[in-house]
């Protein structure tokens, strides 16, 4: 496996937009940048009701920027249920 430095990458900025490739990192697109192990998938902003959730409408409005559906990225929870890590324990 071929792991990425991941000191090249501190300093950098919250991605608060959730944006791929504009020099800026949300947490789990750190980790996928770093361990390059885990699927891009299209994300997802609904809530089991609506595709765009009240919540995630309000947030983007309030960054004023369009929400990112479907563009490819990753969530913490997607990266928790990949094939390739294992559990070593509980917190």
């Amino acid at each position: 496996m071929n792991l990425r430095l991941p000191e090249k990458y501190l300093g950098c900025e919250y991605n608060h937009s959730f944006y791929p490739d504009n020099k800026k990192f949300y947490c789990s697109q750190y980790i996928a940048e770093i361990l390059p192990i885990f699927d891009i998938v299209p994300m997802k902003f609904g809530d089991g009701e609506k595709e765009i959730s009240d919540y995630w409408q309000k947030y983007y409005d309030d960054l004023g920027v369009p929400i990112p559906l479907d563009i490819l990225g990753t969530n913490p929870s997607q990266l928790s249920k990949c094939k390739k890590i294992k559990l070593i324990g509980k917190l």
